[in-house]
């Protein structure tokens, strides 16, 4: 029976993690990790959909210094690398679940490095990365214009630009037009994340030689759904990271009629695209 439950579990650290939890446990599961200065809300459509909750166990959190998952900026033990690994750890050991699919956006596809340091990849059914910040200090993978944004999406002190700046990039990140319900809650997320979370998340150390040495292990399939038409990340970039850098056993590529939150613009079409790819590892 789908169920829907918004709940708090607590990380290692003591950290209060927001989670929500829709479906059918019994199902395979596909955690949904949200990007930058967002929150789990930005996936509000693909949790409201009943083919989604039909066929999968979803679940959602917010990820720490985000949402309803505030830590103290000013600690710096709260944003070390562990510290997002056990995070994740906290969610899924309290839902019983056990080699879910992880499924990122944007920054959210960096926590997998975090993960796969500390786990073997075995840990996870396979990663579903859509428009990828590969890893934290991969910036060639973002565009000029979105660059641009970030010092006045971090300026507290001038709110005509800091407006400016946050509501144009949320404006970019679609190609069609929002709904306005999902637009005021990406923009609430952005208002509410305390002011240095921004800089200090970017600013986590991460291990270089993880992703090398997992994408050669040919253990943990990898989907790459990337919009056609993202103003955020450069898609060319990040596939050509993937397929000739990295060379990674197992992946599979979605090319998506949509922006930087494709699901935002062609629901149809990642559903298709994910679901298809988590059948294809469990059958």
């Amino acid at each position: 029976m789908a169920t829907t439950r918004q709940i708090f579990v607590a990380s290692k650290d003591g950290t209060q993690i927001c989670v929500d939890a829709k479906g059918d446990p019994s199902k395979p599961c596909i955690v949904f990790v949200h990007g930058m200065s967002t929150g789990m809300g930005c996936f509000d459509e693909i949790f409201a959909d009943p083919v989604w909750v039909a066929q999968v166990f979803l679940v959602r959190y917010d990820i720490r210094g985000h949402g309803m998952s505030p830590v103290d900026t000013e600690d710096s033990s709260k944003w070390e690398s562990s510290r997002f690994v056990e995070d994740f750890d906290a969610v899924i050991q309290h839902f019983g679940v056990t080699r879910p699919f992880f499924a990122g956006w944007s920054y959210g596809c960096s926590i997998p490095v975090d993960i796969l340091t500390l786990h073997d990849p075995t840990y996870l059914s396979g990663l579903i990365l859509m428009g990828p910040l590969p890893f934290v200090a991969f910036h060639d993978a973002v565009r000029p214009a979105a660059l641009d944004a970030v010092p006045g999406i971090t300026n507290y002190t001038d709110v005509a630009l800091f407006k400016s700046a946050t509501t144009t990039w949320i404006d970019s990140i679609t190609v069609k037009p929002m709904s306005y319900s999902t637009r005021l809650t990406i923009l609430g997320a952005v208002l509410l994340q305390p002011g240095k979370a921004f800089n200090v998340a970017f600013a986590r150390p991460q291990d270089a030689e993880t992703l090398p040495r997992v994408a050669a292990t040919g253990n943990l399939p990898l989907l790459l759904v990337l919009g056609k038409h993202d103003r955020v990340v450069y898609s060319p970039k990040v596939r050509e990271y993937y397929e000739n850098t990295l060379q990674w056993v197992g992946l599979e590529v979605a090319d998506i009629d949509g922006g930087h939150a494709m699901w935002l613009d062609s629901l149809d079409q990642v559903r298709e695209s994910v679901l298809g790819f988590v059948a294809r590892q469990i059958n």
